[in-house]
Parts: C-alpha cells; structure tokens; sequence
C-alpha cells in the first residue's frame, strides 16, 4: 500500500499538501460555506483537489459535525506540532443507510487526544 497525500491547489497556483486542521471546503469556500464544487486528478502519487466552475464539478459538502469547522484558534493550537505537519492521507469511507434511515456510528473514546467524543463510521481513522 503506498501513501497518496491530498494536496489542494487554489487558483493555479502550485498544489499545497493539505494541512491535517485544514478543511477542504473551508479552502475553496467564501464566508465559511459548506459546500463547494471541486476536481480532483491523481498526479505523482499527489490527490489534487481544485475549485471547479460552477455546475462543472463534484459537489463536495462538509458535515455540521466536522470538528474541524469547530476548532477554536487555541483548541487548533494544542494539536500537537507532529500532527499538523503530518499531512492528509487520502481515505475511503462507505456508510450503508438502512431503509428506514439509520447508519451504524461509533464514538471516539474520550481518552483520545485528536477528535475525542466524535462519531465515526466504525474502522473509520478521522483526519478530517
């Protein structure tokens, strides 16, 4: 298995690696929108995303719950320095619905220093 890292690269400038407290929609969006249209491409074992025009793109919506969105500049800041540099791994998560709405989460423990409390798809490792 080889390690792809998700880059972001805004308005053609050269492709960053995505910081791991930084939120993708918050990148591309304005005002703290949610949802924004994005592309992606595979490049040198590089994941790309980029702002798309309108109606040309993946819609790309960020949950209320993401804790990114939530942290505060001195929560952020008490992420361990190793963490924030750390990058973001490109991940896959499948949540199957049931017919009468529901999906099966698990809570992160308490004890845990990044995202405590949170819930995930089970087997799920969060780097938001």
């Amino acid at each position: 298995m080889r390690r792809i890292l998700v880059h972001v690269c805004k308005d053609r400038a050269a492709p960053q690696r995505a910081q791991f407290v930084q939120s993708v929609t918050g990148h591309f969006g304005h005002h703290g929108d949610d949802e924004v249209e994005v592309s992606c491409s595979l490049e040198k074992n590089q994941f790309i995303i980029s702002r798309a025009d309108r109606g040309r793109g993946t819609p790309l919506k960020r949950p209320v719950f993401c804790p990114i969105k939530h942290l505060s500049v001195a929560e952020a800041a008490a992420i361990p320095l190793d963490v924030q540099q750390r990058g973001v791994d490109v991940g896959v998560a499948i949540i199957l619905q049931t017919a009468n709405q529901r999906v099966l989460l698990t809570r992160r423990a308490k004890e845990l220093r990044i995202f405590p409390n949170v819930w995930v798809p089970p087997g799920l490792a969060l780097v938001c």
